[in-house]
């Protein structure tokens, strides 16, 4: 039997004038760790928005600036990427068949 989900390949930040922010994954269990405060928690909420959440992410001092996120997802039955994005602000959530 095939596995019919997708898994997440990256979680990318962007904005005017800042440096791009890109967490990677790969296909299987992933493990993010660190001390308090250091955005963990900041990740899975911009996770959450692009796969619909009405509400912004997380706010922190050091997201100040960024206003774009995307997110690299690849589908397990035939390993094509697809990537989301998402603006703040903004309910449209698009979805393309390609790498960022």
């Amino acid at each position: 039997m095939r596995n019919k989900g997708f898994y997440i390949k990256s979680v990318i930040a962007t904005g005017d004038g800042m440096i791009l922010s890109r967490v990677d994954f790969r296909r299987g269990c992933n493990l993010l760790f660190g001390p308090s405060e250091m955005g963990k928690s900041s990740v899975f909420s911009v996770i959450d928005y692009l796969l619909g959440k009405k509400e912004n992410p997380k706010e922190v001092k050091e997201g100040e600036g960024y206003h774009t996120f995307y997110m690299e997802y690849v589908t397990c039955s035939d390993s094509v990427t697809h990537t989301v994005r998402r603006y703040l602000n903004d309910n449209q959530v698009l979805v393309k068949d390609c790498a960022y």
